[in-house]
């Protein structure tokens, strides 16, 4: 993707028109255009002034999002995803991870360790997740209907006819 094309996609993604940006930096629609058809490249006042204006880094805007970056937003998105909070502590390298509910204390992690961490729990969420896929298709495609709720748990490990102790 070129530096244009990710112009033109934050851009977009970020709900603004070519007009309202040019607008914010005080230039034409028309130089907008330029750059997002790579026709023009911005001075470099002007992508500080260009990243600032759609909330990314001039090295993302320009040279596309880094695998930190990426990892950064993917540690973000699954932690919100769970119902925490995460916030950048006054150390460069940690951050304060706190429950959306604020019933927990925030508590400093060292970035090293959700990025550790994060993978791991993500990879065992999925098997989960299609574990419960599996037993789920199991008990609405092979149970009659309406006998699986007996069961104490979707993951109970009783097949049918296991629990007919009268034969």
């Amino acid at each position: 993707m070129t530096a244009g094309e990710r112009l033109k996609s934050i851009r977009i993604e970020k709900g603004m028109t070519q007009e309202e940006l040019a607008a914010l930096l005080g230039v034409s629609y028309q130089v907008i255009s330029q750059y997002e058809r790579d026709l023009r490249k911005p001075k470099y006042e002007t992508a500080i002034k260009l990243a600032d204006a759609l909330g990314v880094s001039p090295r993302h805007l320009f040279l596309g999002p880094s695998d930190p970056d990426m990892e950064y937003e993917r540690i973000c998105d699954t932690l919100n995803a769970a119902g925490f909070r995460i916030e950048e502590s006054t150390m460069a390298d940690e951050f304060n991870v706190s429950d959306a509910d604020g019933e927990l204390e925030p508590e400093r992690i060292k970035y090293s360790k959700l990025a550790d961490i994060i993978p791991v729990i993500l990879k065992d969420a999925e098997k989960i997740k299609a574990e419960y896929i599996r037993k789920r298709i199991e008990l609405e495609l092979f149970w009659p209907k309406g006998t699986w709720i007996e069961h104490t748990t979707l993951f109970s490990p009783t097949h049918r006819g296991d629990n007919n102790e009268n034969e």
